[in-house]
């Protein structure tokens, strides 16, 4: 009987096999971990920190929109004097 081998990976396959068992023990561990120390009070700070984040975050993607946008006005209406036409 033929033994039947296994492919054998190489170098980077390892790597990127051992990098993503390693994540998925941390993930499960860290989920372990919040569990353990999970507090409502705590969530509760958490959530409106990130909340306020967010809320920033999205204050400041309109900030620049509406300036993208006054500056592109600008530029549509902006009329070469004569002198530079010529």
């Amino acid at each position: 009987m033929k033994s039947i081998k296994k492919p054998h990976l190489d170098h980077t396959q390892a790597l990127a096999s051992y990098v993503s068992g390693s994540i998925g023990t941390l993930k499960v561990f860290l989920v372990w971990v919040r569990k353990l120390f999970s507090n409502p009070c705590l969530d509760n700070i958490s959530t409106k920190i990130l909340n306020n984040r967010k809320s920033e975050l999205v204050l400041k993607t309109m900030s620049k929109s509406t300036e993208i946008i006054r500056i592109t006005r600008l530029i549509k209406n902006f009329q070469a004097p004569d002198s530079m036409l010529k």
